[in-house]
This record gives structure tokens, sequence and C-alpha cells, in this order.
């Protein structure tokens, strides 16, 4: 926790995206934090401060619920 995983994934997909990639980066688990919202779209978007005690179902639909929010953002 607070290593900067999610900062150095940001940086990546915002250098693929550099070079005319395409991509889509969801941060599904763990803690929000501020500063992670600069790089990421993860599960406090959709009101979830923590995903700490999240059952696997509750996990997929919020899943499912952020790969359908990037997918819909034109190209």
């Amino acid at each position: 926790m607070d290593s900067g995983k999610t900062t150095t994934m940001g940086y990546l997909a915002r250098s693929l995206k550099g070079i005319w990639k395409k991509v889509a980066y969801l941060k599904l688990t763990g803690t929000a934090y501020k500063k992670d919202t600069d790089f990421v779209s993860g599960f406090s978007e959709v009101g979830f401060p923590s995903t700490y005690h999240c059952e696997t179902e509750e996990l997929m639909d919020l899943y499912q619920t952020l790969f359908e929010s990037v997918s819909a953002v034109p190209r």
C-alpha cells in the first residue's frame, strides 16, 4: 500500500496513449486516494471509498460497471 503501483501504471497507460495505443486503465480494488483520479477510472468514481470486505459478486458487478464506462468513451 502507498508504494506507487497505481501511479506507475497510470504513467505507463499515459505513455502508451502517447504512442497511439488504445488504453483503458481501471482500478478495481483498494482504497480510494485523491491522487489516483489523475490517472485511473476506478471504484471510487461509482461510490466505493474502499473495496475492503466486498464480496466476489459485488466486485464482478463493479468490474462490469467500470468496463462499460470506459468502453463507452469514443476512441
